[in-house]
């Protein structure tokens, strides 16, 4: 069953355009003053491949060029002016699906869904609790190890994010949204603050965007259903081509998370062998329990911190044997991460 080519993406994939970030990134760069053959050393690329629109390169070769801009002097900077050039650009034929999104909830969901054409190496699930709706983002490839790499990544994210719904919705309707970051590099917080507003909180057990569950019915100047679905279900299509493997699992084990399904029932379900999965894991530099642990310990502390559940609701809740095997388990995830 194994001699079927795969339905999902790596991270050495070429699948992602240069206008998903790459080209606008080198042109920041050597406009900081870097050398061109600096800015995209040890990517495998030259600058004559980000000219061309049909060029495919993959997500390890951007994830290198997002590194290397974190060696250059104001990378929290170029990270702010990423996020504000690679929308609506990057979306390509399908800008209109964002353009025409009937209020902010679909146009939201609208950018969860092409995140492999604008931001690649991130995927992001959304979870509504408690009034809020929360915009956990994950590392789609597992290619996000480096501290200052993933938030420089998340950074750029949530100002894409946010430039796009002020674009399309006016100031106000980003005004008190929440941003958090795993972990803190003071070389990126003030830009944060100053771009994202003091509701940006760095030390926090995951990354994401949230924003108040009513705003999602804020109704659009350019709201147009029919262009809006039929562009939407075109995506969809294409990302169906266009997942990494790591989120394949991901959203399975989410989705399951009260009853964790065993590595096993996850190959047959992808019709591959286990050794197949862990192997592929492997490339990306994780494994099956090692993604287990991490939607288990942002479940937890997401549970935990927006839904005031107690530790012995959360554990119950997640099938841990009592209390204490939670306070465990916890231990444990703050050594991994």
């Amino acid at each position: 069953m194994d001699m079927d080519a795969p339905k999902w993406k790596t991270l050495n994939s070429p699948f992602v355009s240069p206008c998903s970030g790459a080209a606008q990134l080198h042109d920041l760069l050597c406009a900081n003053g870097e050398h061109s053959d600096i800015v995209l050393r040890k990517t495998k690329l030259f600058h004559s491949d980000l000219l061309k629109l049909d060029k495919q390169i993959s997500p390890k070769q951007y994830a290198q060029l997002c590194f290397n801009a974190t060696l250059s002097s104001g990378c929290a900077e170029l990270a702010i002016k990423l996020g504000r050039q690679v929308l609506p650009s990057a979306l390509g034929p399908w800008a209109s699906g964002l353009i025409h999104a009937p209020d902010l909830g679909r146009a939201l969901d609208f950018l969860i869904s092409t995140t492999y054409r604008w931001s690649p190496l991130i995927d992001i699930q959304r979870r509504i609790e408690n009034g809020k709706a929360h915009y956990l983002v994950y590392d789609a490839y597992g290619l996000l190890d480096d501290p200052l790499l993933k938030q420089f990544v998340m950074l750029s994210t949530f100002e894409a994010v946010r430039q796009s719904c002020e674009w399309l919705a006016g100031k106000n309707v980003c005004a008190h949204w929440q941003y958090t970051f795993e972990g803190s590099r003071e070389k990126l917080q003030w830009e944060a603050f100053s771009s994202l507003g003091e509701l940006a909180l760095f030390n926090q057990p995951y990354s994401a965007f949230s924003i108040s569950e009513m705003l999602l019915a804020t109704p659009l100047n350019q709201s147009c259903s029919s262009i809006y679905h039929a562009t939407q279900k075109k995506v969809l299509h294409e990302k169906s081509n266009s997942t990494g493997i790591v989120e394949i699992v991901r959203v399975k084990v989410n989705d399951s998370i009260q009853n964790i399904p065993s590595m096993e029932d996850i190959a047959r379900s992808m019709s591959i062998s286990t050794a197949t999965l862990k192997r592929n894991l492997k490339q990306h530099n994780t494994s099956y329990q090692s993604i287990v642990d991490d939607c288990r310990a942002k479940t937890t502390y997401f549970l935990l911190n927006n839904k005031q559940m107690s530790e012995k609701e959360v554990a119950q809740h997640l099938n841990f044997y009592d209390v204490s095997n939670l306070r465990r388990a916890m231990k444990k995830w703050l050594v991994l991460g």
